[in-house]
């Protein structure tokens, strides 16, 4: 039995990559915010307040294409309340779409629920920022508030007088919104937090594009890894997953990449210390061979080791848990094909993504439908897991892996001897950390897919320490020292909110 030291709750809020490393002057950002829902919140108040220009929108109806393609021109960002009709709004909707079409950031607040022809991806986020890139992904960055359980636990039989350490300054930046928060239902301190990581957000987006001596190249911090995307070259992960700008257009495909979370944890007491950054991709495609939907969780978990000595090592890391969470209520009538990597024995190299490559047609009578989706090793991304082993699970729906530590599978294996109580030294894994990639595949036959696809991804992960302690003597033994090893163990969750695609969105003839 463990048992559990202290669990402390601790107040977290989503950071970006993108905002982790701003240190932009916000005196010489002076931008323009376009409100085209006319609405007033603590979002819009933020905005305001921080670039100093919100705008109206002044369209009377979505016919009048000047004044929209000129105010969003204008504008450096835009701004939408999504809540009750207006996601249905054709004037918003046209102010969106010229959005999307001039690369503007676009801020959404209450999107939880709302589809449309532009977006047919829906998160419970309080505030959205999506930035549609030129190669075709949007990036997506959701911002969330969450209480994260994080447990510091011991052996059930260790003696923990003189190692009765607590996670009294733990921290995390994890987000689990499984149900929608609104801005007006967190404290002053939760909002202005989570208001303020959205503004860091959009200053590193404008700070990155000034940086750049091509102008022509997306304002994204991923720009480079991603214009790289062609509908032949690796897919998943980092990387995206191909949809060329006609086959969008035609609603025949849609691709995003929500950048990462990062997570940190620095406490002093427990000399825990480490960092994660958590993100996916996602790909939707209608083919005429059916309907097929990609999820790609990827990321790092990188320990910053404390203790390295012969009898003492920690915290190092001891496994990630990635799981994309589908219900057989809400799979819109798709069932899992296939999940990247796969069981393996034996092998120090995984296939961490499948090499999917999608093909336009051009000379079918099919080409409504698109073009095709195939499969090549050639073309899969690799990781290699020296000293790790990596099972993948599934009931049907749901996809999970687990990459372990394998090299010492128990606590008193990581003893060299009973008597000296040295210990082995830390896999480099564990040690300087993981960079993980998986892929999972849902299909469904064109007449059988319709309605909301759901998803929730979350990614479990644990730190250990391990020491080496005198067992007491057995009277009329020997005089020698033995020792036994013992270990710590700090883990936490960092789950993203519930995701919904609407599978309605593709074309179906």
């Amino acid at each position: 039995m463990i048992k559990v030291m202290n669990k402390k709750k601790v107040l977290s809020i989503i950071i970006s990559a993108l905002s982790i490393n701003a240190h932009a002057d916000t005196s010489t950002l002076n931008k323009s915010v376009l409100n085209i829902t006319s609405s007033n919140s603590y979002v819009t108040e933020s905005l305001q307040n921080h670039y100093g220009n919100l705008l109206k929108s002044t369209a009377e109806n979505q016919n009048d294409s000047k004044d929209i393609d000129t105010q969003i021109e204008k504008a450096d960002i835009v701004y939408a309340d999504l809540s009750g009709n207006n996601s249905e709004n054709d004037t918003i909707n046209a102010y969106l779409k010229e959005a999307k079409k001039q690369h503007k950031p676009i801020v959404l607040e209450n999107m939880q629920g709302k589809h449309s022809t532009l977006f047919p991806l829906s998160f419970n986020s309080p505030v959205v920022v999506i930035t549609h890139e030129k190669n075709g992904i949007d990036q997506i960055n959701t911002f969330n508030v969450k209480t994260s359980d994080v447990a510091l636990t011991n052996d059930s039989n260790d003696d923990t007088s003189e190692d009765n350490t607590t996670a009294n300054k733990l921290t995390t930046s994890a987000t689990d919104n499984t149900t929608h928060v609104s801005l007006s239902g967190l404290t002053d301190e939760e909002r202005t937090a989570l208001l303020s990581d959205v503004t860091d957000h959009l200053d590193a987006n404008f700070t990155a594009s000034s940086d750049t001596s091509d102008t022509s190249n997306s304002t994204s911090l991923l720009s480079s890894s991603s214009n790289l995307l062609t509908s032949s070259s690796e897919s998943g992960g980092e990387l995206g997953y191909s949809c060329p700008s006609d086959s969008s257009d035609e609603q025949l495909c849609y691709s995003a990449m929500i950048t990462p979370v990062v997570t940190s944890v620095d406490d002093d007491d427990t000399h825990l210390k480490y960092t994660l950054d958590t993100g996916y991709s996602f790909g939707a495609y209608r083919t005429s061979q059916g309907t097929s939907i990609f999820v790609s969780p990827w990321g790092s978990a990188n320990p910053d080791m404390y203790y390295n000595e012969n009898k003492k090592k920690g915290y190092f890391l001891q496994y990630v848990k990635p799981t994309i969470s589908v219900s057989s209520d809400t799979n819109a009538g798709l069932g899992l094909y296939k999940r990247t990597p796969e069981n393996a024995n034996n092998t120090s190299t995984l296939s961490s993504t499948s090499g999917m490559s999608y093909t336009i047609k051009t000379d079918s009578k099919d080409a409504y439908l698109g073009g095709d989706i195939s499969y090549s090793s050639s073309k899969s991304v690799s990781t290699d897991i020296s000293d790790w082993k990596s099972v993948t699970t599934t009931d049907g729906y749901d996809a999970e892996w687990s990459f372990d530590q394998s090299k010492y599978s128990s606590t008193s294996k990581w003893l060299k001897s009973s008597s000296s109580g040295k210990l082995h030294s830390v896999p480099d894994i564990s040690r300087y950390g993981l960079q993980y990639s998986a892929e999972g595949v849902w299909f469904g036959a064109l007449d059988d897919v319709s309605g909301d696809f759901d998803f929730t991804l979350s990614l479990d992960f644990e730190f250990k320490e391990i020491y080496s302690k005198k067992k007491e003597r057995v009277p009329g033994w020997s005089e020698t020292s033995y020792y036994k090893a013992k270990s710590k163990t700090a883990s936490d969750q960092v789950a993203f909110d519930t995701v919904s695609f609407d599978t309605d969105w593709l074309k179906s003839s």
